[in-house]
């Protein structure tokens, strides 16, 4: 079984000299900020995607108004990590538990990457449908229902038929859909979109003309909340997910 219906906790990685910038926020006064924070620059990786790029800008703009030097510099979500191993990134404020787990184990075990914890958000990422589909498709949001040769002809496309067409989210964002495609033997074929902006505008084409679409969907995001949809109810998950074919 390949994982999961997604729910992820959202992490903060970051180098040691910035943790220490993040906690002091808390004790910041008047007369700290004019003590002077390190004139060195806590440089901020943004990410492919909008509640990153917003989270970012949230906490680098805290860090501004207690006086810290803040520059941000667009980062790929997969090979940000050597970056900041190195310093030359210093904040990543989302690592997805679901797709970033493995890099940022890695990087903290070098001793120079410091895990600060869950940001507080609760997100979920995975496969969505809008509802307009589950008349042409009935079953969902149970995933058994896309085993069907019905509901694949429902989701196909001219170049895909009789098989359904599934659109992921970028491959740098990682994930297993070929892998839960072959484990749960979905006769859906899939492509990974370019970016994250992809992904909402061939939603929002499709729903104007309600023409079938399945996609990678996450929030916190303005889609789930824009269209009525719902994701499809995968099994649930266990680490064995990850090893255990069965």
């Amino acid at each position: 079984m390949l994982p999961l219906r997604h729910f992820s906790t959202l992490t903060i990685a970051a180098i040691v000299s910035a943790a220490a910038a993040l906690a002091a926020i808390a004790e910041v006064t008047p007369s700290s900020i004019s003590e002077g924070p390190s004139s060195d620059p806590i440089v901020f990786a943004l990410n492919d995607w909008a509640s990153q790029k917003l989270t970012s800008r949230i906490m680098g703009g805290v860090l501004r108004e207690a006086g810290y030097n803040v520059e941000y510099k667009a980062a790929d979500y997969k090979t940000q990590f050597p970056d900041l191993e190195r310093g030359k990134l210093t904040v990543a404020m989302e690592i997805w538990a679901t797709t970033g787990t493995q890099n940022l184990e890695a990087a903290v075990a070098t001793g120079n990457v410091e895990n600060l914890g869950p940001t507080g958000m609760t997100a979920k990422e995975d496969w969505w449908f809008p509802a307009y589909m589950v008349d042409q498709c009935p079953g969902l949001p149970e995933w058994r229902a896309l085993q069907t040769a019905s509901c694949a002809k429902a989701f196909a496309t001219p170049d895909t038929t009789p098989k359904g067409f599934y659109l992921g989210g970028p491959a740098d964002w990682g994930g297993h859909d070929e892998g839960r495609i072959k484990a749960l033997k979905l006769p859906f074929e899939m492509t990974h979109a370019k970016a994250d902006k992809e992904l909402s505008e061939a939603l929002e084409r499709a729903y104007e003309k309600e023409s079938p679409i399945m996609l990678w969907v996450y929030t916190p995001h303005w889609t789930s909340a824009e269209f009525e949809g719902d994701w499809v109810e995968f099994p649930a998950y266990e680490p064995a997910c990850y090893s255990d074919p069965a």
